[in-house]
């Protein structure tokens, strides 16, 4: 009966362990800086394709009109671990 209970008290880890997983945000550490040194090379390599993106701005050449679509990729970025640098 005990190794029964014990049975089922793994079961339950690891159904909890696979909703962890599945919960968690598997690339919000690509941009952080923080975390460089722990990306794999091919991580490593989308990352520096995307950090030029993190220049963007998203007002217009002239400064007076809000483009959308780089307001939308600043949110990508940021939930990639980008962080947004004043100015």
């Amino acid at each position: 009966m005990l190794a029964r209970w014990g049975r089922l008290l793994d079961a339950c880890r690891s159904f909890c362990d696979l909703i962890a997983f599945e919960a968690a945000d598997l690339d919000a550490f690509l941009l952080d800086p923080t975390y460089a040194a722990l990306l794999d090379p091919d991580e490593e390599q989308l990352a520096a394709r995307l950090r030029p993106l993190m220049d963007v701005s998203s007002t217009s050449v002239s400064g007076e009109a809000t483009l959308p679509a780089v307001a939308r990729v600043e949110r990508l970025l940021e939930e990639l671990g980008a962080r947004r640098t004043p100015g």
